[in-house]
């Protein structure tokens, strides 16, 4: 993780690396964080925003609602792309298709992936006990995906 040379401590290339993909995964957190907290507020669910990379799913953000305790998820937490609601949407985005997933059970998750730029598919999310969903929840989750990924794209050609 770090260099050292005599006195002098640098950082060694995993950091670098590390730093490099903060960097980018900021940006996307920096966009879609406002749309998570009015979902949030809105619905009284818990928020989602994970990235794909490679065939994880990274967890960069949970806003959590009354349920948020109940569910196994964290910031920073990698999980298998395909055994996720949030997986599905990107892995159906990856495709074509329109990025859309719905779990069933008991807990509800809805997700919708988004171009986030340079390559990245980035999944907002919104969960919670299946009585609490809205009806319109599916069309509250794209609208805001939809709007995030405009908002990046507007800003990378300013």
């Amino acid at each position: 993780m770090v260099r050292r040379n005599g006195t002098t401590y640098h950082l060694g290339p995993k950091l670098v690396e590390l730093g490099a993909l903060a960097v980018a995964h900021d940006r996307v957190h920096r966009a879609t964080l406002p749309a998570m907290y009015d979902l949030r507020r809105d619905t009284g669910l818990v928020a989602h925003l994970a990235v794909l990379e490679g065939d994880s799913l990274l967890y960069l953000e949970k806003i959590g609602g009354r349920w948020s305790t109940s569910l196994h998820t964290r910031t920073g937490e990698r999980r298998s792309a395909a055994e996720t609601v949030e997986g599905a949407a990107a892995l159906a985005f990856c495709e074509g298709n329109d990025g859309i997933a719905v779990g069933s059970g008991n807990i509800r998750c809805v997700a919708a992936a988004f171009d986030a730029g340079h390559g990245e598919i980035a999944v907002l999310s919104l969960t919670g006990p299946r009585e609490h969903v809205p009806d319109d929840v599916g069309r509250r989750v794209h609208a805001a995906a939809h709007a995030v990924a405009a908002q990046i794209a507007a800003s990378s050609h300013s």
